[in-house]
Formats: structure tokens, C-alpha cells, sequence
């Protein structure tokens, strides 16, 4: 009887286990979910002097998605776009009047929030 009593105490502990394992499963799921989230990303386009380039067309193509935003900057020369997908990695590109800046790449390693990247234009 004693063997018997010890048994059903053994799963009554492995059955509170696993339910308690289920528990932060879901709890762990939860917070890994709350974690997501956006990006902001802004610079500057310029030419090789460093003025800024007016009407330059910045290009954020989502690697994942394949999806591809565009800003058209002002007279500063600046972008921004807001919002992005953190968990996806992007390139980031610019081209005005036919010419084409460095291809940056934006990873979805990067922890900053709010990142800054410049592109130039080596303009004639």
C-alpha cells in the first residue's frame, strides 16, 4: 500500500510538472511576442561634396517580403521611414538623376531603434 500511495504522489508531482512546464511555455511565447518591434530608419542623401541632394528617391527593400518602400527627399537632402519591421533585414539605397548610391543593409541584428544611415551620391 505504501509503494501504491508513493506512486500516485510521484504522478500527481510529474502531472503539476508538466502543467507547469505548459505554463511558462506559454508565458516565455507571450513575452517573446510583447518583444516585437518597429523601427524607425532616417538619413541623409548627399553628393560627394556632402550638400545634400534634393529629390533623390531612397529605396528600403524588405528582404523577406521582398516589399519595397520609397521616400523622395526635400531640399535637406533627408529621408525617414517609420515603422519598419524589426524582425526582417532591408536594403538600403538611393538614386537621383540616374546615378545610384552604396547599397547599406539594415539587419534585423541591429538592436538600435532609431537608426541613422547616410547614403551619397557621387554626382559630376
Amino acid at each position: 500500500m505504501r509503494n501504491l500511495n508513493m506512486a500516485l504522489q510521484i504522478a500527481d508531482f510529474q502531472a503539476r510538472l508538466g502543467l507547469l512546464t505548459m505554463v511558462i511555455a506559454a508565458a516565455s511565447s507571450c513575452t517573446l511576442q510583447a518583444q516585437h518591434q518597429s523601427r524607425n530608419l532616417s538619413g541623409v542623401v548627399t553628393d560627394r561634396h556632402r550638400e545634400p541632394l534634393r529629390g533623390a528617391v531612397v529605396q528600403a527593400h524588405n528582404l523577406y517580403t521582398q516589399s519595397v518602400v520609397s521616400y523622395i527627399t526635400g531640399r535637406d537632402g533627408a529621408y525617414s521611414f517609420k515603422r519598419m519591421d524589426g524582425d526582417c533585414d532591408y536594403k538600403i539605397s538611393a538614386t537621383w538623376h540616374d546615378r545610384h548610391s552604396a547599397a547599406r543593409n539594415l539587419s534585423l541584428f541591429d538592436g538600435n531603434r532609431a537608426k541613422v544611415i547616410n547614403l551619397k551620391i557621387n554626382s559630376q
